[in-house]
């Protein structure tokens, strides 16, 4: 059985980081999360971050992790970019999931449909229509999760 990645989805300064740390009860150090005995890797920074860092990542250490992953990501599948790179890696080894936000919390910026149908050859995608804060954000990619597993 594959092991499975979770990708919290959206633009940069969307909260994402914010999110995630809910996960851990609002630590950024805390990498490792237990969801209903399934043991998982968090990896914050994303793409849109460092995404040399994120490719690096996805090729030399994920797999040594022996886990699960919640990654964040952010929809850049522009020429040049390494994000179609990463999600072919991962696919190798793990069943892709994505839980994208629709729409920028405090601004008016959407996720294109087109970058949502990218990530729907790569995995199921769920996607959030809500505008939400972080903690609700928190509550239904965790529910995405593990109804996923």
């Amino acid at each position: 059985m594959k092991k499975k990645a979770f990708f919290f989805f959206f633009y940069s300064n969307w909260g994402k980081s914010c999110t995630l740390r809910k996960l851990t009860n609002n630590s950024p150090r805390i990498r490792r999360v237990t969801l209903a005995g399934n043991v998982f890797y968090i990896r914050r920074m994303s793409n849109d971050d460092h995404e040399t860092k994120l490719l690096e990542f996805v090729t030399n250490e994920i797999n040594k992790k022996g886990n699960h992953a919640i990654i964040a990501f952010c929809p850049v599948f522009e020429a040049g970019r390494k994000s179609k790179e990463v999600l072919e890696i991962l696919k190798k080894d793990f069943d892709l999931y994505f839980f994208v936000i629709k729409h920028e919390y405090k601004g008016s910026r959407v996720v294109a449909n087109e970058e949502i149908e990218v990530l729907m050859q790569y995995g199921k995608c769920e996607v959030l229509n809500e505008k939400i804060e972080s903690d609700l954000r928190a509550e239904r990619f965790t529910k995405f999760i593990l109804a996923n597993m």
